[in-house]
């Protein structure tokens, strides 16, 4: 009599481990819809687009870019030189001391040309 018992024991402790873990991967309790064996269904989460970046602050950004460039050129010292920047343009306005420190203004500005275009008001006296 107990090796009857200790053989249902056994044969339930065994069916019970066969059983899968995860309800998704019994077949009998598949929601409807889905087939065996699919996992669960998830709905994918959309990913958030990047924060749109104020217009403002990418023109103060890039204002900001230029001022310091220009600022930390050592062939533009003794200049005055101010950067204005909205939507469409690069305002450059103030006064270099020869030819070539404006060449200089303008080769440091022209990354910039790709995102603004640059109006020179920059004098030479």
């Amino acid at each position: 009599m107990r090796t009857v018992i200790a053989l249902v024991s056994l044969s339930a402790a065994l069916a019970c481990a066969q059983q899968p873990a995860n309800p998704a991967q019994n077949p009998s309790s598949v929601p409807p819809g889905a087939t065996s064996g699919s996992g669960p269904q998830l709905t994918p989460t959309p990913t958030p687009p990047p924060p749109r970046q104020d217009k403002a602050f990418a023109n103060s950004q890039i204002q900001s870019n230029i001022q310091s460039t220009l600022e930390g050129d050592p062939t533009l010292s003794g200049t005055d030189i101010q950067v204005n920047v909205d939507d469409v343009n690069i305002t450059l306005t103030g006064s270099v001391q020869s030819e070539g420190q404006l060449r200089r203004v303008m080769a440091l500005v022209s990354p910039y040309i790709s995102y603004r275009q640059v109006v020179n008001k920059v004098q030479i006296r």
